[in-house]
């Protein structure tokens, strides 16, 4: 018999960051973002907490779990298998090597996983945070539990966190990001390119006595001959690309600086602008440029 699937109550929302991807119930919002490391907070308490890994050679849960052990020396922690921890988990679980835990420290309650997927080689902790008194729901650990992914099969990698959805090749990893009152960036990088995504809000003060290729020229401090971009594009964005060189010289004759190709759309149903910046040796592939802008997004 095949289990009943997990319903989700709505709204939820999609977490992609750095290789895992996972549903959470909406009110659950970011509040720490590490290279790979989450967690995530309701009413300004944390709620949910992953970390995550690509062994190289042999797994030892022993191991991993002896460091949890001492993050928690006085919380009584306990580690179990996948049997003992909460039914709806089981049929979530059941691909993962998994070993489940559990603590308490006075008013506040931790259960979780510890996963291991020998396709990608992933490691991944993820433990439910509530207090003692009031349990979490098994229905919504579990829901987050069934959506979590740790690889894909695409050779494109998803990203999406707060309100902001986009789409790169796998190759590229993450190089930095900062997420500000008002702007967001996150930097990747491959070979011989450095990708950028931007998000500013709100676009309608932001804009208010500006033009938006202006305000691009000063925001990513852009030359004074920067400032003018290529004509406004159909779409309404402005965009400002290198110059029409021939690869060789133009590597030898053109400043660092001037190797850039940036796109700036305005997004006024969301109140929000969105950028891509190119930069680097493969600055030149307008394929990849436009595909990655076609599918970078906010909600």
């Amino acid at each position: 018999m095949n289990p009943s699937p997990i319903l989700k109550p709505r709204p939820w929302s999609t977490i992609a960051w750095n290789g895992i991807a996972f549903s959470h119930p909406a009110r659950w919002q970011p509040g720490r973002v590490g290279r790979r490391h989450l967690i995530l907070e309701a009413n300004s308490q944390p709620v949910l907490e992953l970390k995550w890994q690509t062994i190289r050679g042999r797994f030892s849960a022993r191991r991993q779990l002896k460091r949890l052990a001492k993050r928690y020396p006085s919380a009584g922690f306990t580690p179990c298998d996948l049997q003992a921890a909460p039914p709806a988990w089981q049929a979530p679980l059941g691909n993962y090597e998994t070993t489940c835990f559990k603590w308490q420290d006075g008013p506040q309650t931790g259960l979780g996983a510890l996963l291991y997927c020998p396709q990608c080689g992933t490691a991944t902790l993820i433990q439910f945070l509530f207090p003692s008194r009031s349990p979490m729901p098994a229905a919504t650990s579990a829901a987050v539990l069934a959506s979590f992914r740790d690889h894909a099969r695409s050779p494109w990698r998803q990203w999406a966190i707060f309100d902001i959805m986009a789409r790169l090749p796998a190759s590229f990893t993450l190089l930095r990001h900062q997420f500000s009152i008002g702007r967001y960036t996150i930097a990747f990088k491959d070979a011989g390119i450095k990708a950028v995504l931007y998000r500013w809000a709100p676009a309608s003060v932001l804009l208010l006595s500006t033009t938006l290729a202006e305000f691009g020229a000063r925001q990513l401090s852009l030359g004074l001959d920067a400032a003018r971009p290529e004509p406004v594009r159909p779409d309404g964005s402005v965009q400002w690309d290198p110059p029409a060189v021939p690869g060789r010289l133009w590597q030898r004759l053109m400043r660092p600086s001037a190797r850039q190709r940036m796109r700036l759309w305005h997004v006024a149903a969301k109140n929000r602008i969105l950028g891509v910046e190119f930069s680097g040796r493969k600055v030149a592939d307008l394929d990849l440029f436009n595909e990655i802008c076609a599918y970078y997004e906010t909600t």
